[in-house]
C-alpha cells in the first residue's frame, strides 16, 4: 500500500482539498490585493476611464511632404490594465502637384493592450493590419496588400503638461 504510514498526512490533505472546494479559506478583501484587483475604477465616469490620443508627424523631404496621423482611443479597465483601438493613415504630398502620391498612401487600424507595472513604466502588445501598395517590377501594375504586425515591448509615461501626456515605447515586430 502506497499510503501506508502515512493516513495522517492523507487525512489532513483530504481535509484541506474539501475545504478549498467549499470555500472554507478566507483569501482576505482581492480590493486590497493590488494584483488581483478586480475594478479599481468601480464608480468611475467613462470621462477617468476613457484616454483619447495619437500621433501627428509632418516631414518634409526635397520631393515630399510626408504626413503621419495616427488617433487611439484607450479604455482603462483598472488602475494597471488598459486596452485600445487605432488607425493609421500616412501618406506623401508633392510638392510640385501639390496632390496625394495614391501609390504612397498607408492605412489601417490597430487594436492594443497595456499593463501599468509602476507609475511610470509599462508593457504594451498590439496588433495591427495596415494596408499599402506594391507593384509588380514585370508589369509595374499596382496592386494593395495588407501587412499584419505583432508587436510587444515596454515604455514609460511621462508629462508633457498638465492635461497632455507623452510615452516613448520600444516595441518588436514578432510578423517582420
Amino acid at each position: 500500500d502506497h499510503f501506508q504510514g502515512h493516513e495522517e498526512l492523507l487525512t489532513n490533505a483530504q481535509q484541506q482539498l474539501s475545504k478549498l472546494k467549499t470555500g472554507g479559506i478566507n483569501f482576505g478583501n482581492a480590493e486590497n490585493m493590488e494584483i488581483i484587483n478586480p475594478n479599481s475604477l468601480e464608480g468611475k465616469g467613462l470621462g477617468k476611464r476613457l484616454v483619447v490620443g495619437g500621433n501627428l508627424q509632418i516631414s518634409r523631404q526635397k520631393e515630399y511632404t510626408g504626413i503621419d496621423f495616427s488617433p487611439v482611443l484607450g479604455y482603462k479597465w483598472n488602475k494597471r490594465y488598459m486596452w485600445g483601438i487605432g488607425g493609421t493613415y500616412r501618406a506623401k504630398v508633392n510638392e510640385d502637384e501639390r496632390s496625394v502620391i495614391k501609390d504612397e498612401q498607408v492605412y489601417g487600424g490597430r487594436f492594443y493592450m497595456e499593463y501599468s507595472l509602476l507609475s511610470r513604466f509599462f508593457l504594451h502588445g498590439e496588433y495591427e493590419l495596415m494596408s499599402h501598395a506594391i507593384v509588380d517590377p514585370q508589369t509595374d501594375l499596382v496592386s494593395r496588400v495588407n501587412a499584419p504586425g505583432a508587436m510587444v515591448g515596454a515604455g514609460i509615461n511621462y508629462n508633457f503638461m498638465k492635461n497632455i501626456k507623452g510615452s516613448v515605447m520600444i516595441l518588436y515586430n514578432f510578423l517582420h
